[in-house]
């Protein structure tokens, strides 16, 4: 009898222990994470320009205008507050776009700054390849193997940086990706990690970019989308309210998404009751048998 009333508890204990839901790691965005705030550097705000490719002559008159050596076939223009990549060869190592004004980190408290994200959408038929990518006093690329995140829908995805060292930025895709800096290593300096000091470094005259093939020549139909290029960490100075259209709290409603989907958090609170009938049931079964065991004593 001691053998079965130990078998019983144990199993009473178990299923107890398993009414209760592991806590699933929090994702480190402001996403997912309320400690964390937003900086966005760019907004892109300014006036529309016409298109600007490698023919188009620097000046002040520009809001954006080319500045790379490498004098790739581009295709950009500055339009509803965002800027439009409609053509670029294959892989560019590295487009810098000359910017007035547009960018700004000044007064900005970037102490406890984690990483580095920006708005993108892939109105393109084929996926497009990206570097992470930070000009800060250092020439910071996101490392092999390093970690990642993709906000799309307000919902958060850890993605790992693949061999190629270029993340996929599917066709149709409409979101955030976020760069930490500790995935981020400098290639001038034996790939040491960015720091939040870097921030403070950050090239505001202009935006660095990292890019495989876009679209096709000759048409604006077909385009990559840049948005709110921003800092990400705890502590930092929140300045959303007056730039950048981000909204942190983009979480699909329960019972607002695909009718065949359940609400994890009633399933879970159900799974919790049916745990903790079945440990009552056994509970019960068990003081049943000990009382009858005595009556036959």
């Amino acid at each position: 009898m001691k053998k079965l009333v130990c078998l019983i508890m144990a199993a009473a204990m178990a299923l107890c222990l398993l009414a209760v839901p592991a806590a699933a790691a929090v994702l480190p965005t402001p996403w997912t994470d309320d400690s964390l705030s937003i900086f966005v550097l760019d907004d892109f705000t300014g006036k529309d320009t016409g298109i600007i490719d490698s023919s188009t002559e620097k000046s002040a008159g520009n809001k954006w205008v080319q500045y790379t050596h490498s004098n790739p076939e581009l295709s950009i223009q500055f339009i509803n507050n965002s800027l439009r990549f409609y053509y670029q060869s294959a892989w560019v190592e590295n487009i810098q776009l000359l910017t007035n004004d547009s960018a700004s980190k000044e007064g900005a408290n970037l102490d406890g700054t984690l990483g580095i994200g920006m708005y993108l959408e892939n109105n393109t038929k084929n996926d497009v390849g990206m570097k992470g990518h930070m000009y800060a006093g250092g020439f910071f690329e996101s490392l092999i193997s390093s970690d990642y995140y993709v906000i799309e829908d307000g919902e958060a995805v850890a993605g790992t940086v693949p061999e190629t060292g270029n993340i996929v930025i599917p066709a149709g895709f409409k979101g955030y990706v976020l760069f930490p800096f500790s995935s981020f290593g400098d290639l001038w300096d034996s790939n040491s990690a960015a720091t939040a000091e870097d921030a403070y470094d950050y090239m505001t005259d202009r935006v660095c970019l990292v890019m495989s093939e876009i679209g096709e020549p000759n048409q604006t139909e077909s385009y990559l989308l840049i948005d709110d290029i921003f800092f990400y960490g705890k502590g930092i100075t929140d300045n959303t309210a007056e730039k950048g259209n981000i909204d942190l709290s983009g979480e699909k409603e329960p019972g607002k998404d695909d009718g065949n989907k359940d609400d994890s958090s009633q399933s879970g609170d159900i799974d919790v009751l049916l745990f903790a009938g079945s440990a009552a049931v056994l509970t019960g079964f068990l003081a049943a048998a000990v009382k009858r065991r005595k009556n036959s004593l």
